[in-house]
């Protein structure tokens, strides 16, 4: 019996796997190139080379899986929001039913209950609804907030103009969380296993906290001055697609924020104790974005 992860080299998937083996757990890593979870494997993990969104491959590594944790990867280069998630749930569901997988957890997000007017989490409606048709015995569908790591993303804008743009106004709040908070609950519900049934755990990070706040924070962890500046959708996906993200990837982005903006993607439970998670913007700063925005710093100066 064994608990397998996919993407186990992630922000969030590494967390697990790290977690998973300080239990004294063995689990199995799903991943494309075995030498990145190297160190994994030297500690007892078992590393599987393919895709999961390969359904039989899927199938054929979880048989006699206790529990599954799903995680859809990230692109860039996206150009069908629902093409692009649906092989990896089909994948996943296509395991847990031919295998019984008894416990699975998915990584959604707060706004996977809108169909539409969600951006990119409009992939991630259709696959808890792919899941949720699949029998799984116990299913939860773990839906964190806008991601703290969101943020360094604004690395270069910060180091070129000593300004962060958005699309979000002045003074907009919203739940953001660090990843490795998110990591730690679905290790936590891999490892507890329960719970039972199918549903929805929700996960608000520490507080909510604006654009505005991020820039106050960084300019003191940093000691510089930074202001948030409001762009206009127009001016956010031109920049982007000159980043090299697809246009279609950068619409839903746009999308999202103003979900988020217009409050039709958000949390649908109150703040409580048990969906705030530990981590601050400002812990965030402090062990994320600063050594970030300093390996930033050297590697311009190296290359200069």
């Amino acid at each position: 019996m064994s608990i397998v992860i996919t993407t186990p080299t992630g922000n969030i998937g590494s967390v697990v796997t790290r977690q998973l083996l300080d239990a004294g757990e063995k689990p199995v890593l799903v991943v494309r190139d075995p030498a990145r979870v190297q160190d994994a494997v030297d500690r007892g993990a078992t590393a599987r080379q393919g895709s999961h969104s390969d359904a039989d491959f899927m199938i054929d590594v979880t048989r006699d899986a206790e529990a599954l944790f799903v995680l859809t990867p990230g692109s860039l280069q996206i150009q069908d929001i629902q093409a692009f998630y649906r092989p990896f749930s089909e994948a996943a569901a296509a395991a847990a039913s031919a295998n019984s997988i008894p416990f699975v957890v998915h990584l959604s997000s707060v706004g996977a209950d809108l169909e539409s007017g969600n951006g990119p989490v409009a992939g991630l409606h259709e696959a808890e609804a792919i899941l949720n048709a699949a029998g799984i015995a116990n299913l939860t569908h773990l839906r964190p907030g806008y991601f703290m790591e969101n943020t360094l993303s604004q690395i270069p804008n910060i180091l070129q103009s000593g300004n962060i743009y958005t699309t979000f106004p002045t003074g907009t709040r919203f739940p953001m969380i660090a990843t490795r908070d998110i990591g730690a609950r679905a290790a936590e519900l891999l490892l507890q296993r329960d719970w039972s049934g199918t549903r929805v755990v929700e996960l608000r990070g520490a507080a909510e906290t604006s654009y505005d706040d991020v820039a106050a924070i960084l300019a003191e962890v940093l000691g510089r001055t930074i202001e948030h500046v409001t762009v206009t959708d127009e001016q956010m996906i031109q920049a982007l697609t000159g980043m090299g993200v697809s246009k279609v990837l950068a619409e839903a982005l746009a999308e999202l924020v103003d979900g988020i903006v217009k409050g039709r993607v958000q949390n649908r439970e109150p703040r409580s104790a048990t969906n705030t998670t530990p981590t601050t913007y400002r812990d965030f700063a402090d062990d994320v974005f600063k050594p970030a925005i300093e390996a930033a710093m050297t590697g311009s100066v190296a290359q200069g």
